[in-house]
């Protein structure tokens, strides 16, 4: 199983449990792994065969700007559905959601996140 990865997508965008969180815009950082079982486009080199990672980049944008959740956790599960309906090649995949910007005053931290493992079975897409 050959797998497509997409390290370091920031998307600004409106979640959290505070009020001002679904106010301002903050950072949410994802990081994703696509696993496909089809591996004809190592060997005919055409985009048809694959994933379209452009596709995928864009999917997520959409699925974490038009939506407003409170737990990152929602977030992460909601990208895992919408990729797994859009793109029928993903056999599996990892989410990562990382918000560098979640309002801990108390401590200092590189960013809190979230990672999930989802398999196609695990949805009725």
């Amino acid at each position: 199983m050959d797998k497509i990865v997409i390290k370091g997508l920031s998307i600004l965008a409106k979640h959290g449990v505070n009020p001002d969180e679904k106010i301002k815009r903050q950072e949410f950082i994802i990081d994703c792994k696509i696993y496909i079982k089809e591996k004809q486009a190592f060997f005919s080199d055409n985009l048809d065969k694959t994933v379209n990672y452009a596709q995928v980049c864009e999917d997520i944008k959409a699925t974490i700007e038009n939506n407003s959740f409170n737990l990152i956790e929602k977030l992460s599960e909601e990208i895992s559905k919408s990729l797994f309906a859009h793109f029928k090649s993903i056999y599996k995949l990892k989410v990562t959601v990382k918000k560098p910007d979640a309002p801990i005053n108390s401590v200092k931290f590189k960013y809190v996140g979230v990672k999930i493992k989802r398999k196609r079975e695990d949805y009725n897409v």
